[in-house]
């Protein structure tokens, strides 16, 4: 039946581990038998598809629940704490801000167990984190001058940031190049 290709569709255009057509958005006895070919995004919250069969044209808006892999909090989380995850079947459009991919994240808002891992309550946890002293490095052909430095924010490798020097008293820009340095 035709409700099942659109479901098989569905979870190929949306790479859902299940999806629940709760409607068809038409009544499925005015659809002739015949090769069925859908278009539209229907990993949309509210998706309006467009079905062909046998040389006619259906346009659909079907009540689906479309269920995706995606990280979650395995465990609650205070701010700034690492956040322990795994992937679990979420609902498709229950969660506000963008979904992150795998990694190693830090919490920044308060998270419950259960909550969709997204760009607005995780960010990636830090290479090197505010306060820790850095060797400052200034190049000029082949002379080089280091100085210690404290790094003022969490950051990672290739960021800008900014140091604290106590030789200078001042505060200077440059680049993290790897856990212990900062170029000029």
């Amino acid at each position: 039946m035709w409700t099942d290709a659109l479901v098989d569709w569905v979870a190929a255009e949306c790479s859902a581990t299940s999806v629940v057509l709760r409607s068809p958005g038409i009544d499925p006895a005015a659809v002739p038998d015949g090769a069925v070919a859908f278009d539209g995004d229907p990993c949309r919250t509210h998706p309006v598809l467009r079905m062909r069969v046998a040389d006619r044209q259906f346009t659909l808006r079907p009540v689906l629940d479309v269920f995706v892999e995606a990280p979650v909090a395995t465990s609650a989380a205070a701010v700034g704490a690492e956040v322990a995850w795994t992937l679990a079947p979420v609902r498709l459009g229950s969660w506000s801000g963008a979904s992150v991919p795998p990694g190693q994240w830090v919490a920044t808002a308060p998270l419950k167990e259960g909550v969709v891992l997204t760009s607005l309550v995780v960010a990636p946890r830090p290479d090197v984190v505010a306060g820790t002293v850095v060797a400052l490095s200034v190049r000029s052909g082949d002379l080089e001058i280091k100085s210690d430095a404290r790094l003022l924010r969490d950051a990672r490798v290739g960021e800008q940031v900014r140091v604290f020097v106590p030789a200078t008293n001042r505060v200077v820009v440059g680049r993290l190049v790897d856990a212990t340095t900062v170029a000029l």
